[in-house]
């Protein structure tokens, strides 16, 4: 990865943790993943208007819908979690259970090179989310802890396939804004469905407009940098380095109140130096 794909990575893994901590804080997380959700099209439809980006050629159009497909699972599944699990343990979850499968699969189908000091740095990077998750997981168990873990283990699937279809669409010729746009959009009908009460969205947006929508331009803002990262190539690479937004998010949980022990902040340190390695390697 060049210095530039790792600093649109990093800077997008601050702003992701930032409007995840923000849907974790509201009422309903669920129906506010899917109000950021219509927020951030409409954000990434703006910036693909003024991008002047034509419409996908027929060859990505299939990736697209793939992408918005995993786009429904991801939202749906981390809105479920975030209501029941601590920001730090669902960010640990889905994003240690993600990396499992990008990293393998990246090498699999994109061809990305394999060195030791990427495996390293993978080993390393996987271990410290893993610890992070078992380390809140023993801090205690409830049967609505444990519908959250498997709604996070849900999440870290939709993970592990959104950079693959989105990298497989961008090599296939779409656009970012426009890529986002349509796959954001394509997510929208699937997830109003799983949430079955439409008037949970009006009730999501009374009182937190603002926060929801700076959450938006936050969603938008996160995914088009990590998009653009993906162009210049390695959605393995990528998404580990991403995955640093852990260490934003361990903060950002203290900061609201939750536990922050010795293994905690071992784990972020063990995320962030691991996604260096991989980076490096």
């Amino acid at each position: 990865m060049t210095a530039l794909a790792i600093a649109l990575v990093l800077t997008s893994a601050a702003v992701h943790a930032g409007w995840n901590a923000i849907v974790k804080r509201h009422p309903d997380p669920e129906a506010a993943a899917v109000v950021v959700v219509a927020g951030a099209a409409a954000c990434a439809a703006v910036g693909w208007l003024a991008a002047g980006e034509g419409w996908p050629p027929a060859p990505a159009w299939p990736w697209v819908a793939a992408s918005g497909a995993v786009e429904a699972v991801y939202f749906v599944t981390l809105g479920r979690a975030l209501s029941r699990l601590p920001l730090g343990t669902a960010y640990a979850v889905s994003r240690g259970g993600g990396q499992l499968l990008t990293w393998p699969a990246s090498v699999v189908w994109f061809g990305e090179p394999v060195s030791g000091l990427a495996m390293g740095g993978a080993a390393l990077l996987t271990g410290g989310l893993l610890l992070r998750g078992r380390r809140d997981e023993s801090a205690g168990a409830s049967p609505v802890r444990g519908v959250g873990l498997l709604w996070a283990v849900g999440c870290a699937v939709a993970i592990g396939a959104y950079p693959l279809t989105y990298q497989q669409a961008l090599r296939s010729g779409a656009a970012p804004f426009g890529l986002f746009t349509l796959s954001l959009a394509g997510s929208l009908p699937l997830q109003a469905m799983l949430l079955h009460t439409p008037g949970r969205f009006r009730a999501a947006l009374a009182g937190h407009g603002l926060r929801l929508a700076v959450a938006s331009m936050a969603c938008a803002a996160s995914f088009l940098l990590f998009l653009a990262a993906l162009g210049m190539g390695g959605a393995g690479r990528a998404s580990a380095v991403r995955n640093v937004s852990i260490a934003f998010a361990t903060a950002l949980g203290f900061a609201a109140g939750e536990r922050l022990d010795r293994v905690a902040v071992a784990s972020a340190i063990a995320v962030t130096v691991g996604a260096v390695l991989v980076s490096a390697g």
